[in-house]
């Protein structure tokens, strides 16, 4: 098969960090049939594949879960790890490797508690203290509020009740804001902040009347706090209600920097630390923050779900975010270990890529339509607050949930968006970002662009075809878009390249980061699912069918049906795969 020249890759197998793997008959460098994923805005890297040549019996280095890296010359193409390897004999002897990238590889392998700020209200979170002095003698109201209310009968002064906010096991209680409202009348009451760590009460009210927005650090952080109700002298209060101590619009905090997507993957980074460079210089602050209070993590989710849960909600000016784990080498010092980017999504108003409908190179052409249907400009956005109440943001609650000239375009389309535990803010921000993105018609593309060889960058530059990842955007030149003018651009979302024929196939799916792909390995790549035969790779056949088809049909190397499937473009390879199969069914 004719190569073009712009690609020539080569397999890396590294045993610790930067250093490669003994590999004295240079078996890797005879790698074949190479060929891998890449996806946005999750990911970056997904599934790869290559066979290696070579005896069964001889030794290797090369195991499960080393450090693969796929290059064109020097220049990295693809990083993740190896999720398994083996061995085919028979008239071909050699070792077929399947990889995944670090998203799935590293990040959907490990998993976390952790409240970074909760503001929940329940005796889930804070628990009753059946062993306080006072507790017989005291109730506790927790709708929207947490409210200390003296039973009619007497109080020795230092008894008290409580309840107990505790942390996971390993993590701290480092802040708490709150507000607070305390009624003594003539009596003595008070009201704490303890911390049970050092048995110290942090914070204490003393006299009637009422703060709002406190907050306080503790000096000592403590797994576990205590609001706490006193009695400051021998007294017996009425039992109207007039005597209380009240805390509300509580947060507990993990941390003490405003929790945010970007603090959620610094975190990352400082965790996983055998997984991920120390690096957060690709963390890009957003201009305008979105606060994620609340946002925790009880259930033993994957890193990649938390990861993809804090960005997918955007920032504070309704932009799309996107986060990745990208190439080791992306920094200045590399160790081996992959790199956490978060960043904005791509402006479609300028690109990386071009194509022309009429270039020699495009193979495989799409169909592109002008999606109507999907115009939604009435957004209702569903969240449940901090008492487990179901609660809505409508278009009718705050006018920036519509838009009146989409409305008068296209009629009044709805949707309703669920966000589970949220805020009202978060809601609201969520629906304005959500409106912004659907509330005229999108391009939609349907199948995959297919090219061979190269795609040309902006000037006179020409990119392999290897070297283009998912998240580059690709303007289609030739084509006439209402209120753009000529040329469409569109972010790819996802690539697969096939070395063997150097084809790169590209495919456009819907950014909106509220369908936040999540990638999963499950022993086999995802693509694997997909109906064999799409064409050069770009989403069909399973793994090792699409990988040694030649094979799979009974052709030899060295002979010359070997020779003429090989010199095959992918048309005439899906023709013949065609007929084989029918001939196979017919054979029963």
């Amino acid at each position: 098969m004719r190569r073009t020249g712009w690609n020539n890759l080569r397999v890396e197998v590294y045993g610790s960090g930067t250093t490669r793997i003994a590999d004295p008959g240079d078996e890797l460098g005879r790698a074949e049939n190479i060929s891998f994923s890449t996806g946005f805005p999750a990911g970056l890297y997904l599934e790869g594949e290559c066979f290696v040549p070579r005896k069964a019996l001889r030794t290797w280095q090369v195991r499960g879960g080393r450090r693969v890296v796929f290059r064109n010359g020097q220049k990295l193409v693809y990083e993740g790890k190896i999720a398994s390897e083996g061995f085919e004999v028979g008239d071909v002897q050699g070792a077929p490797l399947e990889t995944v990238g670090y998203w799935s590889g590293a990040l959907m392998q490990r998993r976390l508690r952790k409240r970074w700020s909760d503001q929940r209200l329940d005796d889930w979170a804070w628990a009753w203290q059946t062993g306080a002095s006072g507790a017989e003698k005291c109730g506790i109201d927790r709708t929207y509020r947490m409210r200390f209310t003296p039973k009619a009968e007497a109080w020795t002064s230092g008894e008290y009740a409580a309840v107990r906010y505790t942390m996971p096991t390993g993590q701290t209680v480092k802040k708490i804001d709150y507000d607070y409202d305390l009624q003594e009348g003539a009596q003595a009451w008070e009201i704490a902040i303890h911390n049970v760590g050092t048995s110290t009460d942090v914070v204490s009210v003393t006299s009637s009347g009422t703060a709002a927005s406190q907050s306080h650090t503790l000096a000592t952080p403590s797994q576990s706090i205590e609001l706490r109700y006193y009695a400051r002298a021998n007294q017996t209060p009425s039992s109207d209600g007039t005597y209380y101590g009240e805390f509300s619009n509580i947060t507990v905090y993990s941390e003490t920097s405003q929790i945010n997507m970007e603090e959620i993957c610094i975190d990352a980074v400082g965790t996983l630390s055998a997984e991920l460079n120390s690096s957060t210089g690709l963390v890009t602050a957003a201009g305008t923050e979105l606060d994620l209070t609340p946002f925790m993590e009880d259930d033993w989710a994957t890193w990649a779900d938390v990861l993809a849960r804090a960005v997918e909600r955007g920032d504070g000016a309704y932009n799309p975010w996107a986060v990745q784990v990208v190439g080791s080498e992306s920094v200045v010092s590399p160790d081996g270990l992959p790199v956490l980017k978060l960043w904005q999504f791509p402006a479609e108003t300028d690109y990386d890529l071009a194509l022309r409908l009429s270039d020699r190179n495009l193979v495989r052409q799409v169909q592109i339509v002008r999606d109507n249907l999907r115009v939604k400009n009435w957004v209702v956005v569903g969240y449940t607050d901090e008492n487990g109440v179901q609660q809505y943001v409508t278009p009718d609650d705050d006018a920036s949930l519509k838009n009146t000239d989409s409305i008068t375009a296209y009629g009044q389309r709805d949707e309703v968006l669920e966000l589970g535990d949220s805020t009202s803010a978060i809601a609201l921000a969520a629906g304005q970002r959500y409106l912004a993105y659907y509330k005229d018609p999108r391009y939609r593309v349907r199948g995959t662009l297919v090219v061979q060889g190269y795609v040309r960058g902006q000037g006179k530059r020409v990119i392999p075809a290897c070297e283009v990842t998912a998240g580059m955007r690709l303007r289609i030149e030739d084509v006439l878009v209402d209120a753009q003018g000529t040329g469409l651009t569109m972010t790819i979302t996802r690539t697969r390249y096939e070395d063997a024929g150097e084809y790169l196939s590209m495919q456009f799916g819907e950014l909106d980061t509220l369908l936040f792909p999540r990638m999963v390995w499950k022993g086999k790549a995802p693509e694997d699912e997909v109906e064999a035969g799409d064409g050069s790779g770009g989403g069909g056949g399973g793994g090792r069918e699409r990988l040694n088809w030649k094979r799979k049909v009974g052709a030899k190397p060295g002979t010359a049906l070997w020779d003429r499937l090989s010199k095959m473009n992918w048309q005439e390879r899906e023709a013949y795969l065609a007929a084989w199969r029918a001939k196979r069914r017919k054979k029963g």
